[in-house]
């Protein structure tokens, strides 16, 4: 019988629901995802007021280079920056400047 720890992992999404059913679920994994993380941080409601990837990219002021978003490479390194800005407190610094 395989080792229910070895299945440990962390998973980084983007509105990733599907993707984790689709996949059967993920236990015994941190799973995140950058859509709700960034609502929680603003104080949103996810499921009314969605932020696609692109947006959350605009906000937190990371370039997203031209005809690059909607391929998996691409959203996946976006994905991680908008995740490590929001995870490292560099979001809530940067909204600070602006308000």
């Amino acid at each position: 019988m395989a080792d229910k720890a070895a299945n440990t992992g962390i998973w980084v999404f983007h509105g990733g629901e599907n993707d984790i059913r689709i996949l059967g679920g993920l236990p015994n994994s941190w799973v995140y995802d950058t859509a709700t993380m960034y609502a929680a941080l603003e104080g949103c409601s996810r499921q009314t007021e969605p932020i696609g990837l692109g947006r959350l990219c605009q906000t937190l002021s990371i370039v997203v280079p031209p005809l690059s978003e909607h391929n998996a490479g691409n959203d996946a390194l976006l994905m991680a920056e908008a995740f490590v800005q929001m995870a490292t407190g560099a979001m809530t610094r940067q909204l600070d400047e602006v308000l």
